[in-house]
């Protein structure tokens, strides 16, 4: 199996943008416009029939990776595994950019929809199966430290950190935030009983 080659083909369904056709032989995105269905009629003969056999030979292609990956012992081939799985979920916007450039035609619109709730029942069948081996859950944690560094603006270890102290880090700032709270309310208590709202004037 051409593991690049796959990758690249997911990454490229998933960045199709509505309007855009697709030539299934050099693999490129055209403008939905005159000029490109007479191209694709004359000269670079092609048609939705061959887009459907590329999208569902890809995603067949994909499934069967991350079938065979995920029950591998190779730490390369898990990560692989877990790349592949996100861009065959983010494949799903470029089809449903092609339902929308394909709209006059039903029917067409109707095999792209197929194919969607194909990689979402495998998302689901594949998510529970990638959690129970710990392979997802690594990467799951990993986008946590990179999101607690972001948020803290602080340099963490990431090699090192815990869950507790992402947990603490988290905690803490929530922790802050009520204590500032409940000091402005004191503060404005406060201030209320210096400062009462009824001003006296001599008439």
């Amino acid at each position: 199996m051409n593991e690049p080659d796959l990758i690249s083909k997911l990454k490229f369904i998933g960045r199709i943008k509505q309007n855009e056709k697709v030539n299934t032989k050099y693999l490129y995105t055209q403008n939905n416009n005159y000029a490109t269905s007479l191209t694709r009629s004359l000269i670079y003969q092609d048609s939705r029939e061959n887009l459907v056999t590329f999208l569902n030979d890809v995603m067949e292609k994909a499934i069967k990776l991350i079938t065979e990956y995920s029950e591998s012992r190779d730490m390369s081939k898990k990560q692989l595994c877990v790349n592949v799985f996100e861009d065959f979920i983010n494949s799903k916007e470029g089809l449903k950019n092609l339902i929308v450039t394909y709209k006059g035609d039903t029917m067409f619109g109707c095999r792209l929809d197929t194919i969607i709730q194909h990689i979402e029942s495998k998302e689901f069948e594949f998510n529970k199966k990638l959690q129970k081996s710990g392979i997802l859950k690594k990467q799951i944690y990993k986008q946590q430290q990179l999101q607690v560094k972001e948020y803290f603006g602080n340099i963490v270890d990431s090699d090192r950190i815990s869950d507790n102290e992402i947990n603490n880090e988290i905690n803490n700032e929530i922790n802050n935030e009520i204590n500032n709270k409940i000091n402005n309310e004191i503060n404005n208590e406060i201030n209320n009983e210096i400062m009462p709202n009824d001003i006296y004037t001599d008439e």
